[in-house]
C-alpha cells in the first residue's frame, strides 16, 4: 500500500473503522473457504489433492494479507 495513501486513511478513524472491518470479514472468509474445501476433500474425496493444496494455500495468503492491514491500521504510528 502506499504510505502516503496510508496515512491519509489512518488520519480519517471512521474509514480506518470501515477498512479495519472489511478486511477483518475477508480474512474471516478465506479461513472459511479454506476450511469448507478440507471438509469436503475429506468428506467426498471429490476434489483432486493439488487443487484442495492449491486452494487452502490461497485462502491461507488472503487471510495473512487481510490480517496483516488489519494489524497495520491497528497499529498506533506517529
Amino acid at each position: 500500500m502506499n504510505k502516503t495513501l496510508f496515512k491519509t486513511i489512518k488520519k480519517n478513524k471512521q474509514i480506518t473503522a470501515e477498512l479495519r472491518r472489511a478486511h477483518l470479514m475477508v480474512a474471516l472468509l478465506s479461513v472459511g473457504i479454506a476450511m469448507m474445501v478440507i471438509i469436503n476433500y475429506m468428506a467426498y474425496d471429490v476434489i483432486d489433492i493439488y487443487m484442495t493444496i492449491s486452494l487452502v494455500v490461497l485462502s491461507v495468503i488472503i487471510a495473512a494479507t487481510s490480517l496483516g492491514v488489519v494489524i497495520g491500521l491497528s497499529l498506533k504510528r506517529k
